[in-house]
């Protein structure tokens, strides 16, 4: 599911065949809708967590949370690669 979210938001690619998904090009930002349910559904007294109230600095921490997902998301190979050459 995490890599359909990355997908949608268009983390993954930079061209889109469904409508649905925005097409970026180079030097534009991908617009997200604000994650209302995880903004939401913060822990409130938690020390782990911390809350953040501010819906702007929490919609930036949360773009940057799931581009680093995305990136650390291992995708198969469709070969293998002979990089001694």
């Amino acid at each position: 599911m995490r890599s359909q979210i990355c997908h949608q938001r268009g983390f993954l690619s930079t061209q889109s065949t469904s409508p649905t998904q925005t097409i970026v090009s180079s030097g534009e930002t991908p617009k997200v809708p604000f994650p209302w349910s995880a903004f939401l559904s913060q822990p409130v007294f938690n020390h782990r967590h911390k809350l953040i109230l501010n819906p702007t600095v929490f919609q930036q921490v949360y773009q940057v949370r799931l581009l680093e997902s995305c990136l650390q998301k291992q995708l198969p190979s469709t070969g293998s690669r002979n990089l001694s050459n």
